[in-house]
């Protein structure tokens, strides 16, 4: 049934549109179909491409967000942000580490200084659990660095 109303339907809206009550007879022409064809194809490939363009964004956006990370093991610290190579700070090439505690007026914040004379840093999120700072302290400890904090 559905087919057979989709087939109509130009001539009942040419019929509702140009509803005159001194109108003898209406002639819809079979152009009507074609044009209402090439609508639905239009209709149907825009949506397609919604559809696409949705999936193809939500997945940059998403592979974007796991792609910006710090992650600090026993051996190095690798760092990837949203736009640039990784690097990957081993931790026997680090010179100085500066723990920034949070004030009123500024965040926490942990700066690397590295032999070569670069820099790094990081400010902690509330994800990182006190447990994970004193495990980061304690490395820092182990290791023969000048350490700094406040």
């Amino acid at each position: 049934m559905a087919p057979i109303v989709i087939l109509l339907t130009p001539i009942i809206v040419s019929s509702l549109f140009l509803n005159d009550p001194d109108r003898m007879v209406l002639i819809t022409y079979g152009k009507n179909i074609i044009i209402y064809t090439l609508s639905f194809g239009i209709a149907f490939l825009a949506i397609f491409i919604i559809k696409l363009f949705k999936k193809i964004i939500s997945k940059l956006l998403t592979g974007s967000s796991v792609q910006y990370y710090i992650h600090i093991n026993d051996d190095y610290i690798e760092y990837n942000p949203f736009f640039g190579a990784t690097e990957k700070y081993e931790w026997s090439k680090i010179s100085r580490v500066i723990h920034e505690l949070p004030t009123d007026q500024y965040e926490e914040k942990y700066i690397f200084e590295l032999y070569d004379g670069s820099k790094f840093e990081f400010i902690p999120t509330a994800a990182i659990t006190k447990e994970m700072k004193m495990q980061i302290d304690e490395k820092i400890l182990t290791m023969d660095v000048s350490f700094e904090e406040y």
